[in-house]
């Protein structure tokens, strides 16, 4: 079939895949499926056979796409322009008052308390989050017994199939608490709208995470191999718990391999290939248009509170940004029952904690204006204040095009070489750079 049939093709011809499964599912005739691609490192929609599509009027699999279009102030209620992190009620900084499962969790153990509460009081029948099937596989599960939930993993970082949570919401009746992240999120919310006949089971409440980017399978695979860690032997892959930072945590047939995950350049040989594995050149694609980096559909959106106040603390310290009222009066009461240590925050703390330019999605706006008024296909946001202009060379060399060269390069070599090339270039100029303030710190102290 060409190119000029409209349909979810569109998207993986972009690279704009999040995983999310929405369309596979919203497909009439069921013609996607969900399939990893090994080139890429991660999963995304097939379609063997494309003639449904030509008599297909409504594109569901593109209605449902979150990287198509979204319209945040219909989908979130968002219309007010002061609101510069999306709608909400209340925000806060703080932690769980459990300690071991404020070490355990990602950030201050925030989502497992909720967790716990509506699970305890019956609000909900289960919670939708991830389980571990094998190797750096996960899956969305329902879990309907608090001791599970203090279980489950925690941030995962790397590409996952995400499928499964609208197959649990077409199969099995029940009231749901949803963990996701942005785009999964987005995307089931719109699959609700979508395909209404397929619902069965009820979302009662969204906790979504603040999204610091998803990368692709060639990040674990190249850092493996350089950590002398046989990637094809990997039991599983673990990001956080035991502090605010956590560690990478690769476990194989033979042991466990533990990185820190804030490196120091003298300290950790790991440091570089770490900082390089984890950069843009292994982001999917998508994450580098992203706008939604705060979770605007959530009822609930946490993150870490990286803050000079909690600098010197070595557990885990959460933002929370309270979206809808009947979650805020829950907050309330965990936090006067002693569950929760929680302090007043402002839209301030949200975005400085998160940095201006990943919080309200300004580089990411500009590189759509541009790859858009250059004919290329982008997603289409509606947000109350847009971003009007287009990125700088600067912005769109190093927020975009490199990546997109790094990543081609990747995908039709392997991408070992180059990732060897970019842990030397950069040694080089982090070895450069700290020599240099070695010598600024020597000259002050004479």
């Amino acid at each position: 079939m060409t190119e000029s049939i409209l349909n979810v093709n569109l998207i993986t011809r972009n690279d704009l895949c999040v995983s999310c499964g929405a369309c596979k599912h919203a497909c009439p005739a069921q013609a996607i499926q969900i399939q990893m691609n090994d080139a890429k490192g991660f999963y995304e929609p097939i379609i063997a056979n494309e003639s449904p599509c030509l008599t297909c009027e409504n594109r569901p699999c593109l209605a449902v796409c979150p990287s198509y279009e979204e319209n945040f102030v219909e989908l979130a209620g968002w219309s007010d322009p002061a609101q510069q992190i999306g709608p909400y009620e209340a925000i806060y900084t703080g932690y769980n008052t459990d300690s071991e499962v404020r070490k355990r969790a990602s950030s201050g153990g925030i989502i497992k308390e909720l967790c716990r509460y509506y699970l305890e009081t019956g609000q909900v029948d289960g919670v939708i989050t991830l389980r571990h099937i094998e190797g750096l596989e996960y899956e969305p599960n329902v879990y309907t017994e608090v001791d599970d939930v203090l279980q489950t993993p925690g941030s995962i970082y790397h590409n996952i199939n995400f499928e499964k949570a609208i197959e649990i919401l077409k199969s099995r009746p029940g009231r749901y608490l949803l963990i996701a992240i942005p785009c999964q999120l987005t995307s089931i919310r719109k699959w609700e709208q979508t395909c209404r006949e397929q619902v069965i089971g009820q979302i009662v409440v969204t906790v979504g995470l603040i999204c610091g980017w998803m990368f692709t399978r060639h990040t674990l695979q190249h850092f493996a191999r350089w950590q002398g860690v046989d990637y094809a032997d990997l039991q599983n892959a673990t990001y956080r718990g035991g502090d605010k930072f956590g560690a990478l945590v690769l476990e194989t047939s033979t042991g466990s391999h533990s990185f820190s995950r804030r490196p120091n350049f003298w300290k950790d040989a790991h440091t570089i290939p770490y900082q390089v594995a984890f950069s843009r050149t292994y982001n999917n694609q998508r994450c580098l248009l992203c706008v939604e980096h705060l979770n605007y559909l959530a009822d609930l959106a946490v993150g870490d509170a990286w803050l000079d106040a909690f600098k010197h603390e070595k557990d885990g310290t959460s933002i929370i940004i309270v979206r809808k009222k009947s979650v805020g009066a829950v907050v309330e009461e965990l936090i006067v029952s002693g569950r929760l240590a929680l302090k007043p925050a402002t839209e301030k703390a949200v975005i400085d904690s998160q940095s201006a330019d990943l919080a309200q999605g300004i580089s990411a706006q500009r590189i759509i204006n541009r790859l858009k008024a250059e004919g290329h296909f982008a997603p289409t946001y509606t947000l109350p204040a847009p971003v009007m202009e287009q990125a700088s060379e600067s912005v769109w060399q190093k927020n975009y095009l490199e990546p997109k060269r790094f990543r081609e390069v990747t995908w039709a070599t392997g991408g070992y070489g180059l990732y060897r090339w970019r842990i030397i270039k950069r040694w080089l100029i982090t070895f450069r750079n700290e020599a240099l303030k070695a010598v600024v710190r020597w000259v002050k102290r004479k």
